[in-house]
C-alpha cells in the first residue's frame, strides 16, 4: 500500500491493519481493504452491478471504513480535549478511492455511463472528510485516482477495442484515462471548497496520475526494460 511507501520513507514502522492486529493502534491504523470502493454496495445493486444472480461481494466501503474507524476511537482517546489534541497531531490518508467504483462498474457499464457516477463518488470522499475533520482530523492526504486506460487489468479486459481508442504515443485507452482526469478535476475542485470553509484544516491532494503516466511515457528513466504496460 502507499502508507507502507511513506512510513518506510519516513523510517516509521508500517501501520498495522485493523482487522488482524491485535495490539495497540495508538501509532497508527490502516483500515484499507483491497477492492474497497467509495461507494456503499446499495448503489452497485441499484444499478444491477456486477449483473446477472451475482450480488456485489464486498461490504468494505469508505462508509464501513468510517464506521471501523469511529468504533475504534474510544481506545484512542476518551474525552474530545484528549481526541482532538490526538487526531490533531494524526496524518489522515484518505484513499485512494474511486478506481474499484469505476472498475467494477466497467463490467456492466459503459465509460460513459461509469463517468455519470464520479459525482458520487467525489460526494462521498468529501463527506469522509468532513466527518473526519469533525472527529478532530488536521491534516489530511487524499489522493486522486490513477489512469486506468494504462493499467492492466482495463487493457487485458478491452483487449478487444479498436486501434482508434488506444494513445498512439502510450497504448493506454484513451476513454479509460479521461475518466480518471475528470474525476480528479471534481475531486480538487471538491476539497478546495472544504479548504475554503475549513482554513484552519490541511488539506493535500495526492497526484497518483501524473507520475505513473510519466513512467508509461519515459519508462527508461524508472528503470523499466520490458513493456512498461505490462
Amino acid at each position: 500500500l502507499i502508507i507502507d511507501f511513506i512510513a518506510e520513507n519516513l523510517g516509521l514502522p508500517y501501520v498495522p491493519p485493523t482487522l488482524v492486529h491485535n495490539g495497540s493502534f495508538r501509532r497508527g491504523a490502516n483500515f484499507a481493504v483491497g477492492a474497497a470502493t467509495a461507494l456503499d454496495t446499495g448503489f452497485f445493486h441499484e444499478r444491477d452491478i456486477p449483473g446477472g444472480s451475482s450480488k456485489f461481494p464486498l461490504n468494505t466501503s469508505l462508509g464501513v471504513q468510517l464506521e471501523w474507524f469511529e468504533s475504534m476511537k474510544p481506545t484512542l482517546c476518551r474525552t474530545p480535549r484528549e481526541c482532538k489534541n490526538f487526531f490533531g497531531r494524526s496524518l489522515f490518508l484518505v484513499g485512494e478511492f474511486g478506481v474499484n467504483d469505476y472498475h467494477f462498474s466497467f463490467q456492466r457499464k459503459t465509460v460513459q455511463e461509469v463517468r455519470s457516477f464520479i459525482p458520487d463518488v467525489v460526494a462521498t470522499i468529501s463527506m469522509a472528510i468532513e466527518r473526519l475533520i469533525k472527529h478532530g482530523a488536521r491534516s489530511l492526504v487524499v489522493p486522486g485516482v490513477i489512469p486506468s486506460g494504462c493499467s492492466p487489468p482495463i487493457l487485458t479486459k478491452f483487449a478487444g477495442a479498436p486501434p482508434t481508442a488506444y494513445d498512439s504515443k502510450t497504448g493506454c485507452l484513451t476513454a479509460h484515462n479521461e475518466l480518471g482526469l475528470y474525476h480528479n478535476l471534481l475531486l480538487q475542485a471538491a476539497l478546495a471548497k472544504l479548504r475554503t470553509k475549513h482554513r484552519n484544516i490541511k488539506i493535500i491532494y495526492a497526484d497518483f496520475f501524473g507520475p505513473i503516466m510519466e513512467m508509461v511515457e519515459s519508462p527508461h528513466k524508472f528503470g523499466f526494460e520490458e513493456d512498461v504496460l505490462m
